[in-house]
């Protein structure tokens, strides 16, 4: 009988260890920013840096803005389901790109994200 408890003492402690670690696993390494959050942010850094160039070269601010959200409309569209399609393919993957995405403070930092 006395055997019995350790048996089940021993048992509890790996089971309570390996649910442990999977909390871990899933807390550090999968749970990442939801697809809306990335895209929001990259697209907000793609339209300030498309918007300086593009303002640089034509020397009109509001056309710059107009010609960016056109060339940026399609991505707008497809970047969530693009995003959520990513995380249900390879969720740590996504889940290390997109808080590195989120992260990024400019388009050579979303370049970095992007080579991992």
């Amino acid at each position: 009988m006395k055997a019995l408890k350790i048996i089940g003492m021993v048992l509890g402690g790996l089971v309570l260890c390996v649910v442990g670690f999977f909390g871990w696993f899933y807390v550090t390494k999968v749970m990442a920013p939801e697809p809306e959050a990335v895209c929001s942010h990259t697209l907000g850094l793609m339209k300030d840096q498309l918007t300086k160039d593009t303002s640089a070269k034509l020397g009109d601010p509001a056309l710059a803005k107009d010609l960016v959200d056109k060339q940026l409309a399609d991505f707008e569209k497809t970047c969530v389901q693009d995003a959520a399609r990513q995380q249900d393919f390879n969720a740590v993957a996504y889940a290390e790109e997109a808080k590195c995405t989120v992260a990024a403070d400019s388009m050579s930092d979303l370049r970095a994200c992007s080579k991992r």
